[in-house]
């Protein structure tokens, strides 16, 4: 008996740690969701991190402007849709 509920626990762990990943890899709700109450949980660590690290003086209040060329900018959109 314990070999039958070890290979259905097994089976039902691999389908929830595989739909859990893909889940997670889903870019337009899912991934934007983990990472703002990922921020929101952590905001003094993240901004702190932004000022000391990365240089950016205004942290998470800062503005950051990307001068693409054209080529990248449509590719950018593109993969939006």
């Amino acid at each position: 008996m314990i070999i039958p509920n070890f290979r259905k626990n097994l089976v039902w762990a691999v389908i929830l740690i595989t739909g859990a990943r893909l889940y997670a890899w889903e870019n337009e709700f899912t991934h934007p969701a983990i990472t703002e109450q990922a921020v929101n949980d952590n905001e003094a660590r993240v901004d702190d991190y932004l000022k000391t690290q990365l240089g950016l003086s205004d942290g998470l209040s800062a503005q950051l402007y990307w001068d693409f060329p054209p080529d990248k900018t449509q590719g950018i959109n593109n993969a939006r849709k």
